[in-house]
C-alpha cells in the first residue's frame, strides 16, 4: 500500500482508501460493511481483511531515561540560576529529573532496554531533586523545596553535601514556622558537617552561623505550649500527598446514583432516552451533582505543565519511573497511575500520543487500559444478558447501566458501555473508517501487556483465544469510537491574570468519560453549569429550578455566543438531535442584540409591575457593585458578591421578562466565581515578566 508514516493513522487510513480505489472494491466492500449487524461483526470483518497486517512498530515506541542529557540539562540548570533566572532554571532541572536513571517500578511488567549500570546509580535523579531545591527555595515555595530535599535523599544524595540540604530543610521549616521540626532538621546539619568537605575556614564559619540558628529554634521550640506540642502532626507543612484541593461534597447523596442529590432522579423518554430531573424546587447556586470520571485523559499538549493522575499544574513535578515523558505531583499520584493505567500504557506512549488518533480514541484506548480485558469482558456479557430481559422480569431501556442492585454507579463500566452512540445515524463510510481506527489500536494494544495482563504467558495463549479477545475488544473500541465524541467531556482549566477576569481564559486540558453527566441533555439556555476540581466534575445550577424540570447543560452552543441557524447544523452533525430549547423555538438573540430593559414577566398586574421595577432598581444597585467585585478579579470579595449575585438570578427569574443581557451578566459572574474554586491558576506580570501560579 505504498510508504505510510507508521505512527499517523491518518497517513494508514488514506492508503488504505487509496487501495481499495486501485482494486476497484469500494462499493464491494461497502455493500459488505453495511449489511453486517453490531461492532463485533465490524471489526470480525476488518481484521480478517487484514488492511493493518502491513503496519508495523518497534517493540518499544517511548521516550526512555538518558543519563548524558540528563547531566545536560542539569549543566543548562546550574548556569542560569547563577544569573538568577529561577524560571528557566526550575524547568531545565525538571527535565534532568524526567531524564535521569530511576529504580524500576513495584510490580513491574516491562523489559526495557536501559543499560544495565543505570540500574545502580542514581546520582542525577539525587543532584537533580537537590539543585531544584535550592530555585524552589529561592522562590519562597518551601513545602515544594521540602519535598524535593526528600527525595534528593532517597537517590543517595553524596554524603559530602547532606549537611547543605538538611540546613535548607530547616530554613524552609523555620519560614513556615514548623519551629520543633526546623529544629531537628538544623541538629541533623550540624552532624553531617563531618562529612562536609569544605576548607577549615569556611567550616568553622557554617559551623557558627548553625549554632546561632539551633540557639534561635531551641527558644521558639521552648516557648511552645503543651497543646501545640502535641498538635504538630496535624498542622505540619503540606509535605507529601497529590497537591490537588479537593472537591466539595454533596450534604446528600442519593441512594440509587450516588455522585447526585438525594432529590435528583433518572427518568426515561423513547424520544430523548435516559435524563435527569429534580424533584423538589432548586435555587441558583445549589450544587446536583459531584462525579469523578470513570477514566479520564489528559492532553499531550499539557504532559510536561500537568500531573498524569490529578491534571494539577506541577512547578515541581516528579517523573516515571520508566519514561521521560509524563509527569505528577506526588508519589502517591504516580503510583495511583502505574497501578491503574500507565504500566499498561507506558512503553507505547509516543505511538499512543503521536498516531493523530484524537482524543476520543485516546480515551477509548485509556477506558481499556484503566478497565483490563478480564473485567470488560464480564460487564460487555452482563449488559448482553440485560438488553435481552423483558421489562416485567428488570429488564427494559430505563434500567440500562444500572447494577444488580439497582445502583447507577458511576465507577461501574456499564454506565459508560452502555451511552448512546448515534449507530444508525451513521453512514457506512463513517463506521468503516471507525473500525479500521479501531484495528489500528488493536495493534498498539497488542505491543502492551494489555492482552496479558492476568499473569498469562503470550508464548501460551491459543491463537483461537486470542482472535476472540481481540474481537471482543476490537469490538468494545469501535463501540467507544461511536459513543465518546457524543458523550465524552473536556476537563478544563481557567488562566485568570491579575486584575482582569474579563480575559480569563479556559483550557481543555483533558478528555473524560461521566456516566451520569452525559445524561444530562442540551439547552441553548442551561440551567447548570459544570466546573471541574481534577477531574471531578461539580455541576451547579445557574438557574432556579421548580420540581420535575429537566436539568440541562450546554453542548458548546449557547444562544448567547452563537446564532440559532449555527447552533442548529452544530449540534445535528455531531449529536444528531434538533433542538427544539425555548432560545430556539422563539429564536432569541446573540447576547449583543439583547435587551437591556428590565419587563415585568407577562401577566403581572400594572400595580404589581410597577413595584417590582422599583425593587429590581434598589436590587440593581447592590448587583452592580458585586458584579464590578468580580469583574476586577477582587478574590477576596468574591464570597461576599456570589450571594448577592445567586439572589439576583433569583428576583429575576421570579419577576423579569427573559432574554435580557443583565441577566447573563449576572450568571456569568456566578460562574466566575465558582471557577476559582476549581481547576484555576492566576498568573501576575513581575519586574522579569514571569508568572506566578496560584494553586
Amino acid at each position: 500500500m505504498g510508504t505510510q508514516n507508521p505512527y499517523d493513522f491518518e497517513t494508514f487510513y488514506h492508503a488504505v482508501c487509496a487501495d481499495l480505489q486501485t482494486k476497484g472494491e469500494v462499493h464491494s466492500m461497502s455493500k459488505q460493511f453495511s449489511l453486517l449487524g453490531d461492532d463485533n461483526e465490524r471489526i470480525k470483518f476488518v481484521l480478517e481483511k487484514n488492511f493493518a497486517g502491513s503496519v508495523h512498530w518497534k517493540d518499544f515506541n517511548f521516550s526512555p531515561k538518558d543519563r548524558s542529557e540528563s547531566q545536560k540539562l542539569r549543566n543548562l540548570g546550574n548556569q542560569v540560576y547563577q544569573k538568577n533566572r529561577l524560571s528557566e532554571a526550575l524547568e531545565y532541572y525538571s527535565q534532568s529529573i524526567c531524564l535521569a536513571p530511576h529504580p524500576l517500578p513495584p510490580n513491574t511488567y516491562l523489559n526495557h532496554p536501559q543499560d544495565q549500570e543505570d540500574t545502580f546509580s542514581y546520582e542525577e535523579l539525587a543532584l537533580g531533586y537537590a539543585n531544584r531545591s535550592a530555585v524552589l527555595f529561592q522562590m519562597k515555595e518551601y513545602e515544594l523545596c521540602i519535598r524535593d530535599i526528600t527525595r534528593a535523599f532517597n537517590y543517595s544524595y553524596p554524603n559530602n553535601l547532606m549537611y547543605k540540604l538538611f540546613e535548607r530543610k530547616a530554613r524552609c521549616q523555620r519560614a513556615l514556622k514548623d519551629y520543633a521540626r526546623a529544629l531537628e532538621s538544623m541538629k541533623e546539619a550540624e552532624m553531617w558537617m563531618k562529612y562536609s568537605t569544605l576548607s577549615e575556614t569556611k567550616t568553622a564559619g557554617f559551623k557558627k552561623d548553625i549554632s546561632k540558628q539551633i540557639e534561635f529554634l531551641a527558644e521558639k521550640v521552648n516557648a511552645m505550649t503543651m497543646e501545640e506540642i502535641e498538635n504538630m502532626d496535624n498542622f505540619g507543612p503540606h509535605v507529601s500527598g497529590c497537591l490537588a484541593k479537593p472537591p466539595p461534597k454533596l450534604t446528600e447523596n442519593h441512594s440509587n446514583v450516588p455522585c447526585a442529590r438525594a432529590d435528583v432522579k433518572i427518568r426515561y423518554h423513547p424520544d430523548k432516552g435516559r435524563y435527569l430531573v429534580v424533584e423538589k424546587d432548586v435555587g441558583p447556586g445549589e450544587i446536583l451533582l459531584i462525579e469523578k470520571p470513570y477514566s479520564s485523559i489528559l492532553l499531550p499538549e499539557f504532559y510536561t505543565t500537568h500531573c498524569q493522575t490529578c491534571y494539577q499544574r506541577v512547578s515541581a513535578p516528579m517523573p516515571c519511573w520508566c519514561c521521560s515523558k509524563v509527569r505528577f505531583c506526588s508519589d502517591e499520584c504516580r503510583l495511583d497511575a502505574w497501578e491503574s493505567f500507565h504500566k499498561i500504557e507506558c512503553q507505547q506512549l509516543d505511538l499512543i500520543s503521536g498516531a493523530n488518533l484524537g482524543k476520543n480514541a485516546m480515551l477509548a484506548f485509556r477506558i481499556l487500559t484503566s478497565s483490563g480485558k478480564i473485567y470488560l469482558e464480564y460487564v460487555v456479557n452482563k449488559v448482553k444478558e440485560e438488553l435481552e430481559k423483558p421489562e416485567n422480569e428488570g429488564g427494559g431501556p430505563e434500567k440500562l447501566g444500572f447494577n444488580e442492585e439497582g445502583v447507577y454507579d458511576a465507577a461501574d463500566y456499564r454506565t459508560i458501555y452502555t451511552l448512546v452512540g448515534n449507530t444508525k445515524q451513521r453512514g457506512v463510510g463513517d463506521l468503516f473508517k471507525r473500525g479500521l481506527m479501531a484495528a489500528f489500536m488493536l495493534k498498539i494494544l497488542e505491543l502492551t501487556p494489555f492482552f496479558f495482563n492476568g499473569g498469562s504467558d503470550p508464548r501460551n495463549v491459543k491463537v483461537q483465544s486470542f482472535i476472540q479477545d481481540k474481537i471482543l475488544v476490537g469490538g468494545i473500541l469501535l463501540t467507544h469510537l461511536q459513543n465518546l465524541p457524543c458523550n465524552a467531556h473536556e476537563i478544563a482549566e481557567i488562566e485568570i491574570p491579575s486584575g482582569s477576569v474579563k480575559d480569563s481564559v479556559q483550557s481543555e486540558i483533558g478528555a473524560a468519560a461521566y456516566g451520569t453527566l452525559s445524561l444530562i441533555n442540551h439547552s441553548c439556555d442551561p440551567n447548570v453549569v459544570r466546573h471541574y476540581h481534577s477531574s471531578h466534575a461539580v455541576v451547579r445550577t445557574v438557574r432556579s429550578l421548580q420540581a420535575g424540570d429537566e436539568i440541562l447543560d450546554n453542548y458548546g452552543y449557547h444562544y448567547a455566543v452563537m446564532a440559532r441557524e449555527e447552533r442548529q447544523r452544530k449540534l445535528y452533525n455531531q449529536y444528531y438531535f434538533n433542538c427544539n430549547c425555548i432560545p430556539c423555538n422563539n429564536s432569541w438573540a446573540t447576547y449583543t442584540s439583547l435587551s437591556q430593559a428590565a419587563v415585568p414577566l407577562a401577566g403581572t398586574q400594572p400595580e404589581q409591575a410597577k413595584q417590582i421595577i422599583s425593587e429590581h432598581h434598589k436590587a440593581t444597585k447592590q448587583y452592580k457593585k458585586a458584579f464590578d467585585h468580580v469583574l476586577s478579579g477582587k478574590f477576596s470579595m468574591f464570597s461576599e458578591a456570589l450571594p448577592i449575585l445567586l439572589e439576583h438570578l433569583t428576583f429575576l427569574d421570579k419577576n423579569i421578562t427573559r432574554p435580557i443581557r443583565e441577566y447573563n451578566d449576572c450568571q456569568e459572574a456566578v460562574k466566575q466565581c465558582y471557577s476559582v474554586e476549581g481547576n484555576s491558576y492566576r498568573t501576575k506580570v513581575n519586574s522579569k515578566k514571569e508568572k506566578e501560579m496560584i494553586v
